[in-house]
C-alpha cells in the first residue's frame, strides 16, 4: 500500500511541475504579444505588457485607470490559469494517470 501511495504522489509532483510549466509559458507568451515591438530591454516587458494592456482597457472601454489595471491583472492571471491546466491535462494523458 505504501509503494502505490509514493507512486501516486511523484505523479502529482510531475503533473504540477508540468502545470507550472504550463503557466510560465502563458504568462511569457502574453507578455511576448503585448511587449514585443517595444524599445524597451526585455526584463522591464512584463510590465510594459501590464500597462499597454491597463491602456487598452482604459481608452478602448473607458473605464478608470483603477479599474482597468484591476483587469488587465485579471487577464494575466486567467492566462496562467488556462496554461496550467492545459499543461496538467497534457501531463495526465502523457503519464496515463486518472
Amino acid at each position: 500500500m505504501q509503494l502505490i501511495f509514493t507512486v501516486g504522489l511523484n505523479y502529482m509532483n510531475k503533473i504540477d511541475r508540468i502545470g507550472m510549466i504550463g503557466a510560465v509559458v502563458g504568462f511569457a507568451s502574453l507578455v511576448y504579444i503585448l511587449a514585443n515591438g517595444s524599445s524597451l530591454n526585455m526584463i522591464h516587458w512584463p510590465i510594459e505588457a501590464l500597462s499597454g494592456l491597463a491602456f487598452s482597457f482604459a481608452w478602448g472601454f473607458g473605464v478608470p485607470v483603477l479599474v482597468a489595471y484591476v483587469f488587465a491583472v485579471i487577464i494575466f492571471i486567467a492566462v496562467m490559469f488556462i496554461g496550467s491546466s492545459l499543461g496538467r491535462i497534457v501531463a495526465k494523458k502523457i503519464l496515463n494517470v486518472q
